[in-house]
């Protein structure tokens, strides 16, 4: 698939010799074609190249959603095709022109070149490289597979945009979503071969049930088959009520406390199942709870709401999550529950907080 060049012009009786650059009567080389089964993926790649560069423009710009995951994967697929084409068919006609053409250049190269090189290195690469569709695509497939192996399978990163989960989270946290402890799902889509095992207690990152293409981080208090219930700003699972005790700002220096958390009250949570976690609560806020209208189409007995608190059976394959921050989250309490099948991961470590680098211990565990 790589353009041949031969001399032309010299007679067969004559040593086919190059001249030293300057030289006079330099050899002249004719260009062999591609074969033309290669037009078709050359072309496809540039209409390739540039739906990327449109598609990645109007998510930059806001034009339509993206998904990054789908999106990589997609891409991956794409080059992968490439990456295997160029292996069995096209890297080997590239292989035997390229011998052909260092032979010529060996056989031509004049016996004494003089202070000039009769060709620069720089020459004979770019008559050997693959074509520049090749590179974009097949040779950029290792470094692709290789991100998306990491992100589909093992962790991804992500951006908190609210305060709903302070003072766990902070405005501005980028933080990194384990990809396998919940199980094992297809890359680019919601079906899972495996789980998700869930554990009430996880922060989770998941798909916002009334919007897709926005991710929530919430904490899981109830799965499927629990029933739950918030009142006067305690939780109740299966009947028992979570035990709440308040904090001591000066024990909690790993939560990094920024402004967001000034006028609340810190409380840490037991679960049953013996996990605590940091939670706070506003001392002049009341909690009133208005479920969306899609709760109420879609979940019409699964929860009862009665202004000041809300009762739930949480279905199954589904989970009830809440924010740390309780009085300023809207989360199941407000919209119901989260189907499995929206889960993306488990976030599990601290990277950076963009709103203040070096506020937050790179890679410090999420609790």
């Amino acid at each position: 698939g790589v353009a041949r060049v031969e001399p032309v012009g010299v007679p067969s009786s004559q040593p086919r010799r190059a001249c030293p650059l300057g030289g006079q009567g330099p050899v002249r080389y004719h260009v062999r074609m591609p074969p033309r089964s290669t037009y078709f993926f050359r072309f496809l790649s540039y209409v390739a190249l540039l739906a990327v560069a449109v598609y990645g423009a109007g998510w930059a710009f806001g034009r339509w959603p993206g998904d990054a995951e789908l999106f990589l994967t997609c891409l991956t697929a794409f080059c992968g095709v490439y990456w295997l084409l160029d292996k069995i068919l096209w890297a080997p006609i590239r292989s035997k022109d390229n011998e052909r053409i260092l032979a010529e250049y060996e056989a031509s190269a004049p016996a004494d070149p003089g202070p000039e090189p009769w060709l620069r290195e720089e020459e004979l690469e770019a008559k050997l490289a693959p074509p520049l569709w090749i590179s974009n695509t097949a040779g950029s497939f290792v470094v692709l597979l290789l991100v998306w192996g990491v992100r589909s399978f093992l962790w991804e990163p992500f951006y908190v945009p609210s305060g709903s989960m302070v003072p766990t989270l902070r405005t501005g946290d980028a933080i990194a979503v384990n990809k396998w402890s919940n199980g094992l799902r297809i890359p680019g889509t919601q079906t899972w071969l495996l789980g998700p095992y869930l554990s009430p207690g996880d922060p989770l990152v998941f798909r916002y049930p009334e919007d897709p293409k926005m991710h929530f981080v919430k904490r899981v208090v109830a799965v499927e088959g629990d029933t739950v219930a918030y009142r006067n700003k305690t939780l109740t699972v299966n009947g028992k009520t979570l035990p709440q005790v308040v904090l001591d700002r000066a024990t909690l220096g790993h939560l990094k406390l920024g402004d967001e958390s000034t006028t609340a009250t810190l409380f840490s949570e037991t679960l049953p199942s013996s996990l605590s976690y940091t939670i706070q609560t506003e001392a002049s806020h009341n909690s009133t709870f208005e479920p969306t209208e899609r709760m109420l189409a879609t979940w019409p007995n699964a929860c009862v709401h009665d202004g000041s608190s809300v009762t739930c059976k949480v279905p199954a394959r589904h989970a009830f999550v809440v924010g740390d921050n309780r009085d300023n989250s809207l989360d199941s309490r407000f919209w119901g529950f989260v189907p499995y099948e929206s889960i993306t991961g488990k976030a599990t470590r601290y990277l950076f907080n963009a709103k203040a680098i070096g506020s937050s211990k790179p890679f410090s565990e999420i609790r």
